[in-house]
């Protein structure tokens, strides 16, 4: 969300102070991490899943509906794709719709 705020302050040629802000606060955030498994880590550590088919699948968010995980970032793509590999495709309605969107930027249907 940060990311296409601060592209939007850009585009429009605004609010430039509340950029610089986001930019910041951006920059405190920890970065992306590859775990043991070769997934995308949820956390700051690589713990292991208690629940290893949990549904809640938040840090994905840069692949839908963010833009930051792509091809064009192989490495990130590829531990998402394991991500979904070792959560299954079982869930609830809401987040099978989640992991349908997931699938679709990943090119795998």
């Amino acid at each position: 969300m940060f990311t296409d705020c601060i592209e939007a302050t850009h585009v429009l040629g605004t609010d430039q102070n509340f950029a610089a802000k986001l930019e910041a606060a951006r920059a405190k955030l920890y970065p992306l991490k590859i775990g043991s498994r070769g997934q995308l880590q949820e956390w700051f550590e690589d713990f292991q899943e208690l629940e290893v088919h949990h549904r809640h699948t938040s840090h994905l968010f840069g692949i839908y509906p963010g833009h930051q995980i792509t091809p064009a970032t192989p490495e990130f793509f590829t531990a998402a794709r394991k991500v979904l590999e070792i959560r299954g495709d079982d869930g609830t309605g809401w987040s099978l719709g989640w992991k349908i969107n997931f699938w679709a930027r990943l090119r795998g249907g």
